[in-house]
């Protein structure tokens, strides 16, 4: 049989609706050296010059999204390009950036060449490097394959890729900046349908973190220096008491869960020149600064887990290892909290279970432990909200991506079927196809590895609605039962109230009778008239009780009857107090005369003649006609 196309190989693509197109698999003529903010400057030499920034947040057919310029622009506020470039501030002082330079080219073997800089780099060390010619260079490599690590994404360093961003790439870091700021989820892969093509391969992995931390310093001034995260201080839980070493923490560090969000883009031309930025928060991997020169050799983008030396060399390859490991860990923290959260929420409940009011003990005391505890059950729901709901739209990103039709066929490779074809990897030697065979085994080894994490997460967020469950029917059992017990106080008071009328009332005045001198009372002293005084007080306040049981409620309905009635009768006077007239057009020959309405009697003064009453909308009128 003759060799297949690639086209004819695709028909066996499960996800056929994407597929990696063929033009990234051949080197292509670079057309992205020239910088954004230069081709704009260019285009509109006569326009109004916006800053390096504003140009960064808008293109040449303004298609950016409102929203992303609202957000970029908001979060750069209070420093300028002026200070990155001349390292005033943070912007020469953070070492936040780690950078990796290296040539690439098909024919390559081994590692390639690289540019020297000093890891870390501050803001304004990163646009002095990233300034540099990319291609081309009289002194330096080619930086054909980058990779740009950020701890803390700032305002500076935002400036930075801002003003070094190539035009075929400022896009992808826009969006990439936008994501990242925004805590949103997103695992994508975005071709353009028309014009030059390049792909951006997206991840952005949005999770939380439940560990012993100081509350968030607030900012002294105004001038962002990281993204703005959620931190939520879960010292209720008592999370200290599952904590082994409860006694080597901070004297101000307490349980809290905080925001983090880990970025990852991967954007370029072809398999040979791209670019991968990572944005990652300091909480999910440190400080830069305070690592080591040799853990600077490793791959922070890939949380070190990849020595750079030994880089990956295709973009969709290193962006699935990238993915599998970010994820890992991203599952790793999902785990962890929910283990800790489930175990604090049995121990609450264990201690104060929903039938605490049938404990001994004061009733006061325990309606306040009842009540203390149904607000920690609506505390602990509104802890768990937001961490359901951020889980909850990553499972589905992921879902859309894993989808018949998704983003998952661009990373199908139909030679990996074909091996025994010779397909596009024919145009290489044969080492060169060994490698290329064993990245896309490797790929989907990946790509398998990932969908079990998923799996996992899936898990994690059904383990967060039972916990919200949970809580929700505690919640209700403690609202029921409060509701029981204040009416069993209320008929216990019933039953005291009622003693005491019937009982103790009629002793006690019969007491203060018998007391009196025996010139004050008709009747002789004695036991027999004292217990005789008792019953029939008895049987006159039993008899009132009854009376003010049953006539009361006839009572009061009857007074509102009368009172309804009252009132309408005094809004028909009022009506009828108008003294209006009604004529009637008199016959031929007739005469009529008008009756006036006396307000006072209501009764019609007949003016001569037979009287004659009128119903109206505004009351009743009477006219008088001629007499017989």
């Amino acid at each position: 049989m003759g060799r297949r196309s690639r086209s004819q190989r695709r028909g066996r693509n499960p996800h056929f609706g994407n597929s990696w197109c063929e033009e990234f698999t051949t080197p292509r003529r670079n057309k992205g050296k020239q910088r954004h903010v230069d081709a704009w400057r260019k285009l509109d030499a006569d326009g109004v010059d916006l800053g390096n920034l504003g140009i960064f947040l808008i293109d040449h057919r303004d298609t950016t999204a409102p929203l992303v310029v609202e957000v970029l622009g908001d979060f750069c506020r209070g420093i300028s390009f002026e200070d990155v470039k001349k390292g005033f501030g943070t912007a020469g002082s953070q070492k936040t950036v780690w950078l990796d330079d290296r040539t690439s080219f098909p024919d390559l073997e081994g590692s390639g060449e690289t540019r020297k800089y000093e890891n870390p780099l501050t803001a304004t060390g990163a646009l002095r490097a990233l300034d540099q010619p990319r291609f081309n260079h009289e002194t330096l490599h080619d930086a054909a394959r980058r990779l740009v690590y950020v701890e803390d994404l700032s305002p500076a360093v935002i400036y930075a890729l801002a003003a070094t961003a190539s035009s075929i790439e400022v896009c992808a870091i826009r969006n990439a900046i936008y994501n990242h700021l925004a805590f949103e989820p997103c695992i994508a892969v975005k071709i353009p349908s028309a014009g030059f093509r390049t792909f951006q391969l997206e991840l952005h992995l949005p999770f939380f973190i439940l560990r012993k931390s100081p509350p968030p310093e607030k900012p002294h001034d105004k001038v962002n220096k990281k993204p703005d995260r959620g931190w939520t201080d879960l010292s209720f839980l008592k999370l200290h008491s599952f904590d082994s070493d409860a006694h080597s923490s901070e004297p101000n560090e307490v349980w809290s869960l905080q925001e983090a969000q880990i970025s990852c883009v991967v954007t370029g031309t072809d398999d040979w020149r791209w670019t991968g930025y990572g944005f990652v928060d300091a909480e999910v991997d440190g400080l830069l600064a305070e690592l080591s020169e040799l853990e600077m050799s490793f791959d922070h983008v890939a949380a070190g887990e990849i020595e750079a030396k030994h880089p990956i060399r295709r973009p969709r390859d290193y962006w699935v290892k990238v993915f599998e490991i970010r994820v890992g860990k991203v599952t790793q923290q999902y785990q962890y909290m929910i283990h800790k959260l489930e175990l604090a929420v049995k121990q609450y409940m264990d201690i104060h279970p929903s039938t605490l009011s049938q404990r001994p003990g004061n009733a006061r005391d325990r309606t306040t432990e009842m009540k203390a505890a149904f607000d920690w059950a609506l505390k602990m729901m509104s802890v768990l909200q937001r961490p359901h709901d951020v889980l909850l739209a990553t499972v589905r990103e992921w879902e859309a991506f894993n989808s018949q039709d998704g983003d998952i066929g661009y990373f199908y490779d139909p030679d990996a079927d074909d091996s025994e074809d010779e397909g596009d990897i024919g145009c290489f030697t044969d080492s060169h196809a060994d490698a290329l065979m064993r990245a896309i085994e490797a790929r989907y080894r990946s790509m398998q590895n990932i969908k079990k994490c998923f799996l996992q997460l899936e898990k994690y967020h059904g383990s967060i609605v039972a916990l919200s469950k949970k809580c929700s029917n505690y919640q209700e059992a403690l609202k029921l039962r409060l509701t029981l017990d204040k009416k069993e106080a209320a008929d216990k008071s019933e039953f005291t109230s009622l003693f005491t009328l019937l009982f103790l009332y009629p002793v006690a005045l019969a007491a203060a009778i018998f007391s009196m001198q025996q010139e004050a009372i008709p009747f002789q002293q004695s036991p027999k008239s004292f217990m005789l005084t008792v019953l029939i007080l008895m049987i006159m306040v039993y008899v009132t009780q009854l009376l003010g049981k049953h006539a009361l409620p006839w009572l009061r309905k009857t007074t509102a009857w009368w009172i309804e009635r009252s009132e309408s009768e005094d809004i028909s006077k009022l009506v009828l107090g108008a003294q209006f007239a009604v004529g009637v057009k008199p016959g031929k020959g007739a005469s009529q005369e008008i009756a006036l309405v006396d307000e006072e009697s209501i009764t019609p003064k007949t003016l001569g003649g037979r009287t004659r009453t009128w119903t109206t909308s505004w009351g009743t009128a009477t006219t008088v006609g001629p007499g017989d």
